[in-house]
């Protein structure tokens, strides 16, 4: 929260110390990849890689995006 907070605080204005633990809860579920990799391989979509700077990760691009 203290990076987005810092990144792009117009993103977080919302977010209330009330609800903050439900918030980062969230985020923390995200890094959770147990089985990503055989979900988005069985999505029988065609799709490029490429590294994400911005979340330092791998981002999927939909090859067959209109």
């Amino acid at each position: 929260m203290k990076f987005a907070g810092r990144a792009a605080p117009e993103l977080i204005e919302w977010v209330t110390p009330a609800c903050e633990p439900g918030v980062r809860g969230c985020f923390e579920a995200l890094g959770q990849l147990d089985g990503a990799r055989e979900a988005v391989m069985g999505a029988g979509v065609s799709f490029g890689l490429q590294y994400c700077p911005l979340s330092r990760g791998i981002c999927v691009q939909n090859s067959n995006a209109d």
